[in-house]
């Protein structure tokens, strides 16, 4: 059995839900799919991300600019949103203990 007969029919079966009448949340899965691609089927899962930008369908255009977006190394809104900048971090700072006075206690 050839592994590229597989690879080239996971892409046709991530195209398909992608430009099909299926939910939001499979076209999401399909784009994820097809960002993840690697080696030959690479250059082609980007076509396919490029070709759905210009779809007439808004979910399918979204799902297709995020995976672009994701694909040139762009952070995702929920990565973005959990590592806020340097210059937002607060400084840790260290608290020291204060020395507690002998009160109530007999010399050692």
């Amino acid at each position: 059995m050839n592994l590229s007969w597989k690879q080239e029919d996971g892409l046709t079966i991530l195209t398909e839900v992608l430009f099909g009448s299926y939910p939001r949340t499979a076209k999401k899965a399909a784009a994820y799919g097809l960002r993840r691609m690697n080696g030959r089927m690479r250059k082609l899962a980007s076509e396919v991300l490029n070709q759905g930008r210009k779809h007439y369908d808004r979910t399918t255009k979204a799902a297709c600019i995020k995976s672009i977006s994701l694909m040139k190394g762009g952070l995702s809104e929920k990565a973005a949103s959990h590592n806020p900048p340097a210059s937002a971090q607060q400084k840790i700072r260290e608290i020291t203990k204060k020395i507690e006075n002998n009160r109530g206690r007999l010399p050692a």
